[in-house]
C-alpha cells in the first residue's frame, strides 16, 4: 500500500533547476549546480567529496574550507529507481524534513 506524504500549507516550494547531472560524471554536474546555490564561493577553491558506499544512488559533497559545516550534497538516482520509488512523494518529505531545519534547496528536472 502506498502512502501519500501531507506537506502542510505554507512550506517552503523546492526550487527546480534544469541541469543535467551525468552518472558517470557527478562531480561535474555537481559544479554546475554549485554555480546557481552558492554563487560566491570561488569554483577554484571548492572541495569535492565523491560517496561510493550507495548501492544505486551517486552522491558527491561539495564545500569550501573556509566553510566546512557548509555542505551542498547532490544526489543522483540510480538507473530506473523511480520505478521503485515515487520521487514526488520523496520531495514532498524532504518538504516536511525542511521544516525541521533539514534543508533540501533543488532537485535537478
Amino acid at each position: 500500500m502506498e502512502t501519500q506524504i501531507h506537506v502542510p500549507v505554507g512550506l517552503p516550494v523546492i526550487k527546480k533547476f534544469p541541469v543535467f547531472v551525468d552518472e558517470h560524471n557527478v562531480t561535474e554536474g555537481a559544479m554546475k549546480l554549485i554555480k546557481e546555490l552558492r554563487p560566491a564561493w570561488d569554483k577554484n577553491r571548492i572541495k569535492t567529496k565523491l560517496f561510493k558506499d550507495g548501492t544505486t544512488n551517486k552522491l558527491v559533497g561539495c564545500y569550501v574550507e573556509e566553510s566546512p559545516d557548509d555542505v551542498v550534497l547532490v544526489r543522483v538516482y540510480g538507473n530506473k529507481t523511480e520505478l521503485i520509488v515515487d520521487r514526488d512523494n520523496e520531495l514532498k518529505s524532504f518538504q516536511v524534513a525542511d521544516k525541521q531545519r533539514m534543508t533540501l534547496y533543488f532537485t535537478v528536472l
